[in-house]
């Protein structure tokens, strides 16, 4: 009796705690996701930030991840290549290191790739909905926050900016990010007009496959498991 009782107080807090507003810039991780078009399954993708490989969940056709940002963190980065499409430069190591760490990484000349720069800025109020506002004697003090997304091209020897979320995905297949709140980063959409769903599959299993070769060079992450209106969220972070 003790022992469920207990439970459910444990449940109750983790479902408060996860429903209670924290801006975007105090969030203690941001989920990601990558979107298919509907009935289109994914044999999923390597996520990788930090020097960290990020657990993935597929299901049906999304690809979901979560990154844990630094303290105040507003601007980040997402690149979309395939798995061959990068090269890692590595610091020297000393005579007491037995761990290779990344000084770098870049694109390889000629390899396609999508590069996007997020930004979470305070979200712009309309002279309408200001009149509104005020003729309604409304005080509004909650700070609403946005994205600001850019598309990028690489620059100073194709050097892939630090702290970027790197996705092992061909870029042909990706239309764009879709902002859905602040509380989650940009969607990753999946064009709908694939004409052939097994050449998709078959660059997925591809980068899969590749990214092997990375995973030793990457830390793995530990994983914790929160309870989200009876969903699995899977929260990878460093440490």
């Amino acid at each position: 009796m003790t022992t469920n009782l207990c439970f459910s107080l444990l449940v109750s807090i983790i479902l408060t705690s996860l429903t209670t507003f924290t801006s975007p810039n105090k969030l203690p991780v941001m989920e990601g996701t990558i979107r298919l078009p509907v009935g289109v399954s994914t044999h999923g993708a390597n996520v990788y930030h930090g020097g960290t490989k990020i657990r993935v969940i597929t299901e049906d056709n999304q690809i979901a991840f979560s990154i844990k940002p630094n303290r105040g963190q507003k601007v980040f980065y997402i690149l979309i290549a395939q798995a061959d499409a990068l090269s890692y430069s590595f610091k020297h190591k000393d005579k007491y290191s037995t761990t290779q760490t990344i000084q770098y990484r870049s694109v390889l000349n000629g390899k396609a790739y999508k590069l996007f720069r997020m930004r979470i800025i305070p979200k712009e109020t309309s002279i309408k909905e200001t009149l509104i506002a005020l003729d309604a004697q409304i005080k509004n003090t909650k700070e609403e926050y946005d994205w600001y997304i850019e598309e990028l091209r690489l620059r100073e020897y194709d050097i892939i900016p630090d702290n970027t979320i790197v996705i092992h995905y061909n870029p042909i297949y990706v239309q764009g990010l879709k902002n859905e709140g602040p509380h989650k980063l940009p969607v990753i959409i999946i064009k709908n007009n694939i004409e052939d769903i097994d050449a998709l599959y078959e660059q997925e299993i591809i980068n899969l496959l590749a990214s092997l070769d990375t995973d030793t060079i990457h830390a793995p992450t530990k994983r914790k498991i929160n309870i989200n209106n009876a969903c699995k969220q899977v929260i990878d972070f460093i440490g």
